[in-house]
């Protein structure tokens, strides 16, 4: 497995017998992943699906929904922090069931540290995500997350 900045961008698996079994690049810009199969013998397997990364239930649509409804932007609004915008991002695990674990903050906002204690009180909240997928399994598997506290337009 190949990865940059945190997010698979090649993985590549091999039968026992050392024939590969699959090949997966990340899509990017206008260019769609490539996902190729084999059966064991060599011969190419139409349509597979090698990678499945792990997906919130409902898309990038549901994600902001959730995070609109349970995060209280308003820990950020305290006296002792100044006007601003705050990114906590966050290395997580989804398990192979689909639950969110192992919450590490990654350079967290040293003038907003009520922020990083709210994201992970939201993802500690998260419903059940689709598991990542490597040739049919599930897996688990670590994702990057960033939730943004914006206090410029604070009374």
């Amino acid at each position: 497995m190949l990865f940059k900045e945190g997010i698979l961008i090649e993985r590549t698996a091999f039968y026992a017998n050392g024939n590969k079994k699959s090949h997966y690049v990340k899509a990017h810009d206008k260019v769609p992943a490539v996902q190729l199969g084999w059966y064991e013998q060599g011969q190419p397997i139409p349509n597979y699906i090698a990678v499945q990364m792990p997906e919130f239930v409902g898309g990038i649509k549901g994600w902001q929904n959730f995070l609109n409804k349970n995060m209280d932007i308003k820990v950020a609004m305290q006296p002792n922090i100044p006007l601003g915008i705050y990114t906590v991002k966050m290395d997580i695990w989804i398990t192979k069931n689909g639950k969110p674990t192992q919450f590490i903050a990654i350079d967290p906002p040293e003038k907003c540290k009520p922020c990083l204690l709210e994201a992970i009180r939201v993802l500690k909240l998260s419903p059940v995500w689709q598991p990542a997928f490597f040739d049919g399994v599930a897996v688990d598997f670590p994702m990057l997350l960033s939730m943004r506290f914006n206090t410029t337009m604070a009374n």
